[in-house]
């Protein structure tokens, strides 16, 4: 009799075999993950929001500017793959980032489609 995985692992192999990928994928093309203007912008972006801002949920107001606290759209802190990247240096924090988002797709993706009614053999490879 041939052994049977745990049914409740059953999404144990495409979520490892995707995370496999991706990490090839990521790291062999990690120069072209954040291209040009509004990658390099949200880079810096996550470096000085880890110098500068405030530690903590709430926003700042500087009355020096006359403004609110500029990072309200992006606060990289809120966002988990930047927020896990930030712990890397400048080479693997893109590497990081887009892992985390292609990972945060992918579950988010096989969810739906079992919350829709669909099987596993319908949710997996659409997630992909």
């Amino acid at each position: 009799m041939r052994p049977r995985l745990d049914q409740g692992l059953w999404w144990a192999w495409p979520l490892l075999s995707f995370a496999a990928l991706c990490a090839i994928v990521f790291t062999h093309y990690a120069d072209t993950l954040v291209y040009r203007y509004d990658g390099t912008f949200v880079l810096t972006l996550v470096r000085s929001q880890a110098k500068w801002m405030a530690p903590g949920v709430g926003f700042a107001l500087n009355y020096l500017q006359g403004m609110g606290d500029i990072w309200i759209p992006t606060v990289t802190s809120w966002i988990p793959g930047l927020l896990l990247g930030s712990f890397f240096n400048d080479q693997w924090l893109p590497v990081v980032a887009w892992f985390i988002f292609a990972l945060e797709y992918f579950l988010s993706t096989v969810v739906l489609a079992r919350c829709v009614g669909g099987d596993r053999a319908q949710g997996l490879p659409r997630s992909m």
